[in-house]
């Protein structure tokens, strides 16, 4: 009978028995509790992708065994619908959303699906760092015009409910939103996607799952009308994907009984609609999944506090700026041609942070493009900042006067963005700066 030995050094964990030696590092993202005929003896973190790898992982199983699976916070964010424009609090524009989809690449989050939740949940298996969930309700036109190509630029998964009933095999046969309580929100009569165009998202990291067949309000039906919406659905998605896992309860309309029959319908797991909260793996109820509704009118910052509400901002006070020639001496005046500095004292009275600051010059009041911007220059000229809460610090920008300039009033713009140019922390605005002279 062979022997296992376990040596616990420092954080390393190594196992050592006749056939294997191997070292899993605690700082990796997956997690497990090793036991030892049924004892818990310590909770670490494992590469199983490495164990996997090496033809370790099978061996092993039996007591790398997950029991009790540390409680991650998994944000599941509802989007609706995607265009050009904003048309309601429901329709984020394409700008938006490409700017929140760059800050999760930015800031490292991973996009999973719903059913690597449950089995995180069931069976422990790995999540990636920093685990991310998108969904999109309804099915429209514009999440497969609109959104699928910035997802698949950025190799994101992402999750879309069907209303079966509304989904047309050709274009000749592609619905309208006539099923909308809303009136305001059906009086856009706004298309929704075939099944041709879903197919070929289902190829590439797009998930499709049940909204039901005609979006009604579930409570108010009858246990056979009920049964129709909640299996129709599914059965129509199996019959065109091969699978459906999931449900998406209409309005957020639910009760004991409408849930006991998505459970009953062999659904692992159902989401629900805004109620403030971030599904946890360990308190949440997987037939009543937490989501984050993503509004038009939402902005980066609100955006990244709804993923990670204990983020914290710096808040960044511009001091003083202070103009000098080029031999240092304080001036408000120079002449066309000439070079200028550009000091700029900042205190930061928020959470210490890495930022970009960028200094924009013009030679009007007005807010039109720059004539001198130094985020856009052909080498951007930006100043990193590096600041504690409660420091001081001055940057320094340097800019030559044009020659043929013909304005003599300058003004100045101080602003600044995250280490990423995804979020935004403010900016002083145009302000009188210096004067150009003959």
């Amino acid at each position: 009978m062979k022997k296992t030995v376990f040596f616990l050094i420092g954080i390393t964990l190594i196992f050592f028995n006749t056939h294997l030696a191997y070292s899993i590092n605690p700082s990796n993202a997956e997690r497990f509790i090793i036991q030892i005929n049924g004892k818990i003896i310590t909770k670490h973190s494992a590469d199983t992708n490495a164990l996997i790898q090496k033809g370790l992982y099978e061996q092993n199983k039996s007591i790398i065994r997950n029991h009790e699976y540390p409680s991650i916070n998994i944000p599941v964010l509802m989007y609706h619908n995607i265009d050009s424009v904003s048309k309601s609090q429901y329709w984020v524009s394409l700008k938006n959303f490409k700017a929140q989809m760059k800050y999760l690449k930015s800031y490292g989050f991973n996009t999973i699906n719903l059913i690597d939740i449950i089995n995180y949940i069931k069976t422990g298996k790995l999540l990636p760092k920093n685990p991310i969930v998108l969904t999109f309700d309804d099915g429209y036109e514009n999440f497969y015009t609109m959104a699928y190509p910035v997802l698949k630029n950025l190799a994101f998964k992402a999750t879309e409910f069907l209303i079966t009933d509304y989904i047309g095999n050709s274009e000749d046969d592609r619905k309208l939103n006539t099923w909308d309580m809303n009136p305001n929100e059906r009086s856009f009569l706004h298309k929704h996607l075939i099944w041709p165009e879903i197919l070929k998202m289902a190829k590439n990291n797009i998930s499709f799952e049940a909204h039901s067949k005609t979006h009604p309000r579930l409570t108010t039906l009858s246990l056979t009308e009920l049964d129709k919406q909640i299996s129709g659905s599914k059965n129509i998605i199996i019959a065109k994907l091969g699978k459906c896992d999931f449900f998406n309860y209409p309005y957020g309309n639910l009760n004991t009984t409408v849930v006991d029959k998505v459970k009953e319908k062999g659904f692992l797991g159902a989401v629900d609609v805004n109620h403030g909260g971030i599904f946890n793996t360990s308190k949440s109820d997987v037939y009543k999944i937490e989501r984050q509704f993503i509004h038009s009118k939402m902005k980066i910052d609100t955006f990244a506090k709804t993923i990670n509400p204990s983020i914290k901002f710096p808040d960044l006070d511009v001091l003083s700026v202070i103009f000098y020639d080029a031999n240092g001496k304080v001036q408000d005046e120079f002449k066309k041609g000439k070079s200028l500095i550009i000091k700029v004292t900042i205190k930061n009275n928020g959470a210490a942070t890495t930022a970009i600051a960028t200094l924009k010059l013009i030679a009007n009041d007005s807010n039109i493009l720059a004539n001198y911007d130094t985020q856009l220059n052909d080498q951007p000229e930006d100043k990193l900042l590096i600041i504690e809460k409660g420091e001081e610090k001055t940057i320094q920008f340097t800019w030559r006067v044009p020659k043929n300039t013909t304005m003599k009033q300058w003004y100045y713009n101080i602003a600044f963005h995250g280490k990423y140019y995804c979020l935004w922390y403010g900016e002083t605005g145009w302000v009188k700066g210096f004067t150009i002279i003959k």
